[in-house]
C-alpha cells in the first residue's frame, strides 16, 4: 500500500484530488484530515498524528475508518519561488502512471444534500477573517469591495455570509452588512451542500476557489496580494464561470503583511462584476 500525506489545508486537498486524476487509489493511504474530500475514490485513510489548527482538529473529531500506516511514501510541498502553479507541483510528487489527466469534479454523498427552500438565486460570499493560528491578511482583498458587491446586487441574491470563527482565534477583519444570513462554524458537510445548492459564489483565495471549481459553480474571486491567480489554477481546468479579479500590477508580499497594496480601479471592478451576474442570472431559474 502506498501511504501519501497531504497537506493540511481544505484547499490544498482539493488540488490534490485534481492532480489525482484518474489514477486508481485503491492501494492508497492518504494521510489527510479531510477524508471527505476523497470519500468516493476508494482509498483509505490515515489519521494525520499531530496538526495543531483549529479547523483541522475539529473535523477529525468526527468517526471516520481509519487504518493504520508506517513509512510516509509521498509528501507533497509547494514551493512558492517556483515558477509552476500547484497543481503542476502536485502532479511532480503524485503522478507516477501514464496517461493521466486532471479531473475536476466532487460529486456530494447524498445524505449531504439538502434542499433549499429560498426563492432568489444563492449567493454565497465569503467575508475576509484573521486566523491567529495561520496569519494571512494578505491574502484578503480589500473588504469595502466585498459589501459594495453586496451592497450592488441586493435585489437580485440571496447573500449567505460563511465563516468559522473563535474569540481570539479567528475573528472577522470587518464585518460583511446587509447580508440575509450568517452561518458560523458549519460542518464542512453542510458547506458543501450549500455550495452545491448556490448560483454565485464570491470569495478570496482560499478553499472556496477549488470547491466552486469542482462544482462548477459561477464564481466571482477576488484577490489581495501575495500570489497571483495564476499559481492557483490551471490552463487545463474549465473556468468558463470564473470571473477573477487581482490587483495590477500585483504586489507579491508575504503572506502575514498587513501592508500589501489591493487598490483594484472601480471601473475595473464593477464591470467584471456585471459580466459575471449576467451571465449567471441568463441560466438561473429559481
Amino acid at each position: 500500500m502506498i501511504t501519501i500525506k497531504t497537506m493540511f489545508g481544505l484547499g490544498d486537498n482539493f488540488y490534490t484530488r485534481f492532480a489525482f486524476g484518474n489514477l486508481p487509489l485503491h492501494n492508497v493511504c492518504l494521510v489527510t484530515p479531510w477524508p471527505q474530500v476523497y470519500w468516493d475514490l476508494g482509498c483509505k485513510f490515515g489519521k494525520p498524528k499531530r496538526i495543531g489548527l483549529r479547523t483541522q482538529e475539529d473535523n477529525l473529531k468526527q468517526k471516520f475508518d481509519w487504518v493504520d500506516y508506517g513509512h510516509i511514501d509521498i509528501q507533497p510541498v509547494y514551493d512558492s519561488t517556483k515558477q509552476q502553479n500547484v497543481i503542476a507541483q502536485l502532479e511532480a510528487f503524485i503522478r507516477k502512471y501514464p496517461g493521466t489527466k486532471l479531473k475536476q469534479s466532487f460529486p456530494l454523498k447524498q445524505e449531504w444534500q439538502k434542499v433549499s427552500a429560498i426563492n432568489k438565486p444563492i449567493c454565497l460570499i465569503r467575508p475576509n477573517t484573521l486566523r491567529k493560528e495561520w496569519m494571512c491578511p494578505a491574502r484578503n482583498p480589500k473588504n469595502s469591495y466585498l459589501q459594495i458587491f453586496i451592497d450592488t446586487y441586493k435585489k437580485y441574491f440571496y447573500f449567505i455570509s460563511i465563516a468559522n470563527l473563535k474569540h481570539n482565534e479567528e475573528e472577522y477583519e470587518e464585518p460583511l452588512k446587509n447580508t440575509d444570513l450568517e452561518l458560523l462554524n458549519e460542518p464542512i458537510e453542510s458547506v458543501f451542500n450549500l455550495f452545491n445548492l448556490a448560483h454565485l459564489i464570491v470569495c478570496s483565495q482560499s478553499f472556496w476557489w477549488p470547491l466552486s471549481l469542482a462544482l462548477k459553480k459561477h464564481t466571482i474571486i477576488l484577490y489581495g496580494s501575495h500570489l497571483p491567480h495564476e499559481k492557483f489554477t490551471d490552463t487545463r481546468f474549465d473556468t468558463s464561470n470564473v470571473t477573477v479579479i487581482q490587483p495590477e500590477p500585483f504586489d507579491l508580499q508575504p503572506v502575514t503583511s498587513f501592508k500589501a497594496k489591493k487598490e483594484i480601479p472601480f471601473a475595473v471592478l464593477m464591470s467584471n462584476f456585471e459580466e459575471r451576474v449576467r451571465k449567471c442570472l441568463e441560466f438561473t431559474k429559481v
